[in-house]
Parts: C-alpha cells; structure tokens; sequence
C-alpha cells in the first residue's frame, strides 16, 4: 500500500464505500481484472489503523481505469454498495476539485 500523488493523467479511479475488510490483495484481484495497477492507495484511521472506507487504484493505462470506473459504480462490493470514479486532480490549493468544494464554497458564502 502505497501512496502515489500523481494523479495518474487518467489513470487513477476513486472507490468510495469500500468494506472495512478490505486489502490491497483484494482490491489487485478483484480490479486487477481491468488492466495493470501500478498504485493501490487505502487509506487508515491514525491510531486505530482501520481502513477509512475509501481508495484509489492507479492503471498503466487510462481505457483499463474507465474500464473499472465503468464497470464497478454503482456494484456491489463484498457487501457494500460502492462508487468509482476517475479520480480528479488535485488544485492548487492541494484540496481536489468538485461538487464538495462547490458546496463548502456555497456554504461560507451564505454563512459569512
């Protein structure tokens, strides 16, 4: 489990709902199926050392990422209901981009 903060051009999808129990050994065979991963990153509470719930795999090749990301949403998972998305390049600001951001943004607005 490694930490890769190239955001992979393509290449790295996002997984959201993945189960606590999940592994690097899982998340290989079962999105190995896609194409070659170069990068599994599953992140973990400080402390407790339990998965947080989400991931992101990097491919060699950005069709094998739409593959999964095309294939997987919405899935399934070893009993979860998972998302998978093309992950989004970080902003300048180091945060990634999106609908969160448009709502924190929205928010302050309203609240300041």
């Amino acid at each position: 489990m490694s930490r890769n903060d190239n955001d992979g051009d393509g290449r790295k999808i996002f997984i959201g709902g993945l189960p606590f129990e999940a592994d690097d050994d899982m998340i290989r065979r079962d999105f190995g199926k896609f194409g070659d991963i170069e990068d599994i990153y599953l992140p973990k509470e400080p402390g407790s050392g339990k998965l947080r719930g989400f991931g992101f795999v990097t491919y060699r090749d950005e069709r094998d990422a739409n593959d999964a990301s095309d294939e997987m949403t919405g899935r399934e998972y070893h009993g979860r209901a998972i998302t998978v998305n093309i992950a989004k390049p970080r902003t300048s600001d180091g945060g990634r981009g999106g609908a969160a951001l448009t709502r924190w943004h929205a928010r302050r607005r309203v609240a300041g």
